[in-house]
């Protein structure tokens, strides 16, 4: 019990807004998240609760971004034709989102992954990227529905 105060003394109310935001959009995800901590606690003890708090604040930082965008090997858009085709049907997508849900950030960036696999993914807050597998397989209205989701 002691533990689970202190997490929330220390981990959760410098982040309360965030944290409250992702709770409700994927409750499962953070009760399996609570859950593991306290199993790693119990294993553990105070470094568990000192490793967890410095990775739960590069993951949401825009530091743990960049280091998930270079694993991913995630680059900007940059040939004409992923300009052609991904630009407009992201403009559309985002104006879309953007008035559906006002508090979206302005500089989420759509990016490209530079494998065949057939995938798209979401990296923090500012980042989506689609695979070079999926914009040479999806049709137009597919990728619209890939960045939609």
């Amino acid at each position: 019990m002691k533990t689970l105060k202190l997490m929330m003394i220390v981990f959760i109310n410098p982040m309360k807004s965030d944290f409250l935001k992702i709770a409700n959009n994927n409750p499962l995800y953070i009760l399996c998240s609570i859950i593991y901590f306290i199993i790693g606690v119990r294993a553990f003890g105070g470094t568990m609760i000192f490793f967890s708090i410095i990775f739960f604040l590069i993951a949401f930082s825009r530091l743990g971004e960049s280091i998930f965008r270079f694993i991913e090997k995630v680059r900007k858009i940059e040939t004409n034709r992923e300009k052609e085709l991904l630009n407009p049907i992201w403009e559309e997508v985002y104006n879309e989102a953007k008035q559906k849900y006002p508090c979206l950030t302005d500089d989420i960036q759509l990016c490209v992954v530079d494998k065949m696999t057939v995938n798209a993914l979401a990296l923090g807050k500012h980042t989506i990227a689609v695979s070079k597998g999926a914009i040479e397989t999806f049709s137009e209205n597919e990728l619209k529905a890939i960045l939609t989701h």
